[in-house]
């Protein structure tokens, strides 16, 4: 009993003394720190770190300790009108959290390349958007949710190595491989698949459009809607399959699917709709949002007098948060 006294002192005492940093690398800023990089280096196990949005991008990099990360995430730029400066905070290269130092870590950013987990335990990737996809080595218990990974097709994602991943309400334009991996499930997902070999995986209430060949070896399939069933094995030695099969005529989808204000749902999700079935990335209860607001306060109104004559200055500033 002691002992578990002590423990939980001793955890108290380190969310006590997390700490917050900023990174904005905006020209004129001053007091905090400029570069991802800095930041990183800065923080200690279990600080968070905010990336403001900038017309500057960031640059990748690795990092090895456990790090709360929060950007613009895949909210792009669906928020224009909820913030006074009308910009994202994008990670130019590729963001990759590696060893087990960094279990634990929480990662909410927009990156043009790919994010990458290796030997990491108990990561969330949330509200994220990596434009090059997605590479798991090593890694277990993982929890990914509202997120889209790939930008473009062809682009080849692992998943190596790795147990116990859950991928909720993401969408995923990807050639993906599940290689040596166990428990990978996907639950309210749209996956938009090239060349794809997938072992051991459960597939929940998610729509899957093959472009190329997929394979699903001892794979089960739930209440799914499936797309181009010449380029996929449908559940091959699959212990349990109540998916749902519709023709090309029946169910269309947009070749780049995104998010932002032009086109805000994708054809399948209207479908889907139109049939009364629950699947893909709008449904179940934690839904993807388009023009949601930040996860960290965002200043949306500022007003300052454009004369001052007195010692006093009035200044009007509105923040606007989701946390």
């Amino acid at each position: 009993m002691k002992q578990i006294i002590i423990f939980l002192l001793l955890f108290i005492v380190t969310q006590l003394n997390a700490s917050i940093l900023r990174v904005n690398n905006n020209p004129g800023i001053t007091g905090v720190h400029t570069t991802l990089l800095s930041a990183v280096n800065a923080a200690a196990s279990g600080d968070t770190i905010y990336l403001e949005p900038s017309s500057i991008n960031y640059n990748g990099l690795t990092i090895s300790k456990k790090i709360t990360l929060i950007g613009n995430g895949s909210q792009l730029d669906t928020f224009f009108n909820l913030q006074a400066i009308p910009k994202t905070a994008t990670i130019a290269g590729s963001l990759k959290f590696k060893g087990h130092n960094a279990d634990g870590s929480y990662i909410s950013v927009h990156a043009q390349d790919n994010l990458i987990l290796d030997t990491t335990d108990n990561v969330i990737v949330a509200n994220s958007f990596f434009e090059r996809g997605l590479t798991i080595r090593a890694s277990n218990f993982l929890h990914i949710h509202q997120s889209y990974f790939g930008l473009f097709a062809l682009l080849n994602s692992t998943i190596t190595s790795s147990n116990h991943v859950l991928f909720e309400n993401c969408l995923l334009n990807l050639e993906l491989n599940c290689i040596a991996s166990s428990d990978i499930k996907f639950v309210r997902c749209n996956l938009r698949l090239d060349v794809s070999d997938f072992t051991n995986a459960s597939f929940i209430s998610s729509i899957i459009t093959a472009n190329d060949a997929v394979t699903l070896n001892s794979c089960t399939g739930f209440a799914n809607i499936i797309q181009n069933t010449p380029y996929i094995s449908e559940f091959s030695g699959s212990v349990k399959t109540e998916s749902t099969i519709l023709s090309l005529n029946e169910i269309f989808v947009d070749p780049n699917p995104t998010f932002n204000n032009t086109n805000p749902f994708p054809a399948q999700e209207l479908t889907a709709k139109a049939k009364n079935l629950d699947v893909g990335i709008f449904s179940g209860n934690k839904p993807i949002k388009l023009g949601t607001l930040p996860s960290f306060p965002s200043i949306y109104e500022l007003q300052v007098p454009s004369y001052i004559n007195t010692n006093d200055i009035i200044i009007n500033l509105s923040t606007r948060s989701n946390n």
